[in-house]
């Protein structure tokens, strides 16, 4: 969870910013309801991400072979979960469809742009060190081996 909790930290501290200009817009827009829009679209963001990470954590914990099929499952969980938000909140009058989408699009994409410079920040490295060090050649190099 440790490479895990500053990306959430910083995906969410983003959205959170983000609700000013969002509710700014919002009220501009559609008055009381598009704040209230924009700003449950940016909760609906914030606690998809979340889940899914808690949910990847909690496998990556106890199994690492699982975690491309629960991405996968909670993928689709997650996109099932936002057709039916986006249906219920089309047949009310309560929220602005478009002002929620919006919303939502730009904490996705404030979330996603967290997420990358939190990974830059950490600098964990895809690929094990210890394995390219000049001192550790590789056990299939063997020149007579070569045609």
């Amino acid at each position: 969870m440790a490479p895990t909790l500053p990306g959430v930290r910083l995906g969410i501290l983003v959205n959170t910013a983000l609700a000013v200009p969002v509710g700014a817009v919002g009220w501009f827009v559609h008055g009381g309801s598009g704040v209230a829009s924009g700003i449950v679209g940016l909760v609906l963001v914030v606690t998809f991400f979340v889940a899914g990470k808690v949910a990847l954590v909690a496998v990556g914990r106890r199994s690492t072979g699982m975690l491309l099929p629960m991405a996968l499952g909670v993928y689709a969980i997650q996109v099932i979960a936002l057709g039916a938000v986006l249906v219920a909140a089309s047949s009310g009058s309560a929220i602005d469809p478009p002002v929620f989408g919006w919303s939502v699009f730009a904490g996705a994409l404030a979330w996603s742009c967290a997420e990358v410079v939190s990974a830059f920040r950490l600098r964990i490295p895809f690929y094990d060190p210890k394995s390219f060090r000049a001192d550790n050649p590789c056990p299939d190099d063997d020149p007579g081996k070569r045609p």
